[in-house]
Parts: structure tokens; sequence; C-alpha cells
């Protein structure tokens, strides 16, 4: 049995009979495989697989979701929840199930008074900057920017933890696509042919890909393996990008801007209203974690396995709270200009401004 620790809040224990641990995030550098660390945790998830759901003690809801108390079954993609006591949930899986993974840590973050947050968040002298948006923004271009030429330290470049005041990192791999090429040239000739950067085929592609998966969904093995090896991206650990002295370990709140993509030719950056940006970045947050499994999360709700009021509302609180002490920003940067040179736009408008405002504001 594997036994992970989400920076000493929230322990995963992985069951022997789950044969795909290595497509796991905690088995990437995001947990400390320490036991001792996993034991000082106060939130506990069990994982193990299955050949076949047990619904026998569950009614049908509809849309392939089973209830009864404390319990969910997700048929379609292949997990039993179930709530042992306050802080102890157990996945009973027949696939791979980091989406669930992901989606139940939160859950249980937020009621220890912590949420991820999707966001890139970076660390200077204890200082933190984070930079929440959509997906797609250009992120991970100003991550690879700013540590390389502004000397910061890496928290996360998709999900990071807010932890009231205090930003900790959640390394999790690089989602690497096409348009990352000449971010990380040493990576694709180390990984040449794994991923299509023909755009016309990789769009051809994105297409298939629903259809694909319905068909594939019937086998855990090829769907699993077939995530493994997605041919429109891949997945790299930080600890193979940066030095170990690029990574950080977490610092105080002290800067929030948001990342825009805008229509049209001017980049704008401006003071924003505490509550818009709040607003903005839980949600963006919420799409990030849940995904297509909203629906079925409501029904966590609905059979009691978690409370609304303490997760769902406290996201919004907990951000909110983090967010009023400080001054929050918005940089709109024009959808015409190119990925890879969104960083440079980053650190020129906001950290290079001379006699403008200094990082702390």
């Amino acid at each position: 049995m594997v036994k992970a620790s989400i920076n000493n809040l929230v322990g995963i224990a992985v069951d022997d009979s789950y044969p795909w641990i290595d497509t796991l995030f905690i088995s990437t550098g995001v947990a400390s495989l320490k036991e001792e660390d996993y034991e000082k945790c106060s939130a506990h998830i069990f994982i193990k697989k299955t050949n076949n759901l047990n619904i026998s003690d569950c009614r049908d809801i509809g849309g392939e979701i089973f209830i009864s108390h404390h319990t969910i079954v997700d048929t379609r993609y292949g997990v039993r929840i179930d709530r042992n006591d306050s802080r102890n949930i157990t996945l009973t899986v027949t696939q791979e199930c980091n989406e669930w993974l992901t989606i139940c840590l939160q859950l249980l973050l937020l009621e220890l008074d912590c949420t991820l947050i999707h966001a890139a968040a970076l660390e200077k002298d204890g200082d933190v900057i984070l930079l929440p948006s959509w997906g797609g923004v250009g992120k991970t271009a100003t991550v690879i920017k700013m540590i390389s030429e502004g000397g910061w330290k890496l928290l996360g470049d998709d999900l990071v933890i807010l932890n009231g005041s205090q930003v900790e990192p959640f390394l999790k791999p690089f989602v690497i696509y096409p348009y990352h090429q000449s971010l990380f040239p040493d990576i694709f000739r180390q990984h040449k042919g794994k991923v299509v950067t023909n755009l016309t085929i990789s769009k051809l592609m994105s297409k298939a890909i629903p259809f694909a998966k319905k068909i594939m969904r019937p086998i855990p093995r090829l769907l699993a393996f077939a995530r493994k090896y997605n041919p429109q991206s891949m997945r790299v650990s930080p600890m193979r990008i940066f030095k170990k002295e690029e990574l950080s370990k977490g610092g105080v709140l002290k800067k929030v801007i948001w990342l825009e993509r805008t229509v049209g030719e001017n980049t704008d950056y401006y003071q924003e209203n505490i509550e818009r940006i709040v607003s903005k970045t839980a949600s963006v947050s919420i799409m990030e974690l849940l995904g297509d499994r909203i629906t079925c999360v409501f029904s966590l709700y609905g059979a009691g396995v978690f409370d609304y009021h303490k997760t769902n509302h406290k996201m919004y609180e907990l951000i909110l709270k983090a967010y009023k002490k400080l001054n929050c920003y918005e940089l709109d940067i024009p959808t015409s200009v190119p990925i890879h040179e969104v960083g440079s736009v980053v650190l020129n408008y906001v950290i290079n401004e001379n006699n403008k405002e200094s990082f702390v504001g």
C-alpha cells in the first residue's frame, strides 16, 4: 500500500489492488510519501480497485448515479464513494480515478478551511504573487519567464493550495501542448513524436476524443493507456523542468493579478474590484476542479457525503478572506499576443514597472 500526504492536510492511501498508481498525481512529486506525514493528516482518502461496483444498497436517481446514506455510485466513471466517518473517504473504483480523487481532495480541504485555486503562483523572499485565470491564457508561459528571468520560485502553474493567507505548493505535472514547443524545446526533442504538433491534425483529434472515450470507457485498462499516452499533450513533472532551488515550499500571499485575454490591440493593467476577482477565481476553479462531474458532486451533497454549506459556499469565503487585505488587479492581454510571449508581458507590466508600483503594491 502506498501512503501519501498532501501538505500534512489530507492523506491518500492507495491499495495494492489499484493498477494505475503511476498515473495518479500523488506519484509525481505533489505529495510526501512518508508514512509519518500521512499519519499527521486530519483527513484521509482510501483508494481500492474492484471488478464490479456494489449498488445493491443504493437506489437509482438517474444519470448513472446511485445513492444511499453517505454513499454515491457513479457507474459512468466507475467509482463508489463512501464516507466512513467525519474525515475518511473510500473510493472503490473500476477505472483510473484522478478526477474523482481531485474532487474529494478539494472537498476535504474545504472542510479543513483550505482550498485549491486554479492559478499560477510564484514566490520570492517569502512573498507570493497569485495569477488566477482561465485555462489556456498563458500561465505556464508566465511561470517559465518569471522563474528564468525574474528570480521567482514555482508553487504551481495550474493548481495551488490557499491556506488562509498562505499559498502552498501543488506541484502537479505540467500539461504540455503543441503550442508550448517554443517554451520546452528540450522536452519536445527528448519526446519527439510523442505529441502531435500539427495543429490541424490536433484539432481533428479533439473532435474525435469524446467518441473515442465512450468506446474505451468499458475497457478501463485501454482508457488508462490512452490517457497516459495522449498524443495531444504530455505530462511532465516540474522536478524534471526546474532545479530544486527554483521550487517553493510556500509563502504569504501579497498580490493577486487576474490574467485575461481580450480581443483588441491594447494591453491594460488596472486595479479591480476585490469581490469581482474573488468571484472569477472561485468560478474558474470550480470549473477546473469539477468539470463534467458537477452534477455528481451535487449528488454527494444530496446523499450526505459532504455538506453543501461547508464546501460549496466555503470556497468563496476563504478566497475573499485571503484577498480582502490586498489590492487586486487585472491584466488584459490581447489574443493577438502569442502564448509564448505572455510571460514577457506579465514580467514587463507587473514586475518591472519602474517607478509605478512595487511588487507588494
